[in-house]
């Protein structure tokens, strides 16, 4: 017998013996009664007798009303308290039963945690968008605690303990390069505070890869979800630093001042043409995601809060939108995490 059928059976004999108590109480005040029934025919049996001795056989004896008015009311009091307590016995049967049934509950989902795994106490998962229509917007965000080690992650597995639907954590690529690049992928190690947000759908730039202070540029032309940062290097921080702009070239530094933060320039973009040359070159060359990578990757900073976008690549949703149940599982096959709505 499993743990969760001797919960259920120890649930069950507690119920079976309250029951069993109520109708012992109940044989026993109908037994009580008896000697009362008694009493009244052996004292009907002296009153003849007396009657017989008197010599005044031949009358009609009625014995007077012991109780009179008394007796009807301890009657009537007594149904009272027999009514009441079986309103209260129910009522007591009930809770018992409601009791039983969020034991079993508990049960259930105790279960559903087992066996539990070495990571459980580090790692959190939430819905986020699991109950999106679009696989592409359907996503669930895992978080390591930041009192955790690095983590591997790309070995564990999510699935519907309703549906029994599993996907993998695929590797991933630690610093895109946008342009049709091949993008090498690794596993995916999950630094202490970061997060990975678990997509279902197809990935804009066709490869998981972790979030950097650049991925803003990417904006330009793709939509994520959720959205990546913004906050990419100002543009006249990356002239002062790579372009040999003169002081003097004012068009060039209030240009460079107007553009924001991850926009990139079009080729085609006529403001260019009042630039100089020098200017136009530095525009083209670094005011772009791969440029922005090239520049800042050495940068302690750079990939932000180790935000990780990994993709399954699936056609149609997976998670249903309710009474859902979603298991994070780990190379082992314990439980790290579970997701119940």
């Amino acid at each position: 017998m499993g743990e969760k059928g001797f919960f259920i059976l120890f649930g069950g004999l507690i119920i079976a013996l309250f029951v069993a108590g109520v109708q012992g109480t109940t044989l026993s005040n109908t037994a009580s009664s008896s000697p009362a029934t008694a009493t009244t025919e052996s004292e009907r049996a002296i009153g003849n007798t007396s009657r017989a001795g008197d010599g005044s056989s031949n009358a009609s004896y009625t014995p007077p009303p012991r109780y009179g008015t008394t007796q009807n009311t301890y009657i009537s009091n007594r149904d009272d308290v027999e009514n009441k307590s079986n309103t209260e016995i129910q009522a007591e049967l009930e809770d018992l039963y409601d009791e039983l049934w969020e034991l079993e509950q508990r049960v259930d989902s105790a279960l559903r945690r087992q066996p539990e795994s070495r990571y459980s106490d580090y790692v959190r998962l939430s819905r986020s968008a699991a109950t999106s229509e679009d696989p592409d917007r359907e996503y669930l965000t895992l978080t390591l605690d930041r009192s955790a080690g690095p983590v591997n992650i790309s070995s564990w597995y999510v699935e519907s303990y309703v549906t029994e639907k599993r996907m993998a954590l695929p590797n991933g690529t630690k610093i895109y390069r946008d342009g049709g690049v091949l993008n090498q992928t690794r596993p995916i190690i999950l630094q202490p505070g970061g997060r990975a947000f678990l997509i279902t759908g197809d990935s804009p730039v066709n490869v998981s890869f972790q979030e950097n202070m650049c991925t803003g540029y990417l904006r330009e032309h793709e939509r994520f979800y959720p959205n990546t940062n913004y906050n990419c290097p100002r543009p006249i921080e990356l002239m002062e630093r790579y372009a040999d702009i003169d002081l003097d070239d004012d068009s060039c530094y209030d240009f460079v001042n107007q553009v924001g933060r991850c926009r990139m320039i079009q080729e085609d973009d006529p403001r260019l043409d009042d630039l100089s040359g020098r200017c136009e070159r530095f525009v083209k060359e670094y005011l772009n995601y791969n440029s922005c990578v090239d520049a800042f990757s050495w940068r302690t900073d750079f990939h932000n809060d180790d935000d990780w976008y990994i993709y399954f690549e699936r056609d149609e949703e997976r998670w249903r939108r309710k009474r859902e149940i979603i298991r994070l599982m780990d190379q082992y096959d314990e439980v790290i995490a579970v997701l119940e709505y």
